[in-house]
């Protein structure tokens, strides 16, 4: 076996091992993909929950004057509590979500070095392939 035949085949062989690398770097950031857009989910149910808890606290604020508060002081206080309870979830829900969502960006952007560097790589072997195979096929 010649050297230039001994060449192709082992630039063939990292040819193969490059592209399987690249298939699954765009594999792994259609994953990351997916789990930013349940991020952005989780994101928007924290905002859509303490919303909900403000505005029926507004709701109570605003029909106070209609109902004596001394005469229904136990139900104020377990709506109160009730909603407090709403606003922390909701709050945990946006930062949990934010949080996630910075940390995927800063795979991602990894991931993107690591691709860029397999395009250089795979480019290379291609010219070279082509560079040792031509000869060989005439």
């Amino acid at each position: 076996m010649s050297w230039k035949r001994m060449s192709a085949e082992t630039e063939e062989w990292n040819y193969r091992d490059e592209s399987a690398r690249m298939r699954t770097a765009l594999a792994t950031i259609r994953t990351l993909e997916a789990i930013r857009r349940s991020k952005l989910a989780e994101l928007r149910t924290g905002i859509s929950v303490v919303a909900i808890s403000l505005s029926i606290f507004t709701v109570l604020i605003t029909t106070s004057s209609l109902w004596n508060p001394a005469t229904l002081l136990y139900l104020y206080i377990v709506v109160v509590i009730s909603l407090i309870f709403l606003m922390i979830v909701g709050i945990y829900l946006f930062y949990h979500g934010l949080r996630g969502m910075q940390a995927i960006d800063k795979r991602r952007e990894k991931l993107s070095k690591n691709i860029e560097s397999l395009n250089d790589m795979f480019e290379e072997i291609m010219i070279n392939f082509h560079i040792y195979i031509t000869p060989l096929l005439h």
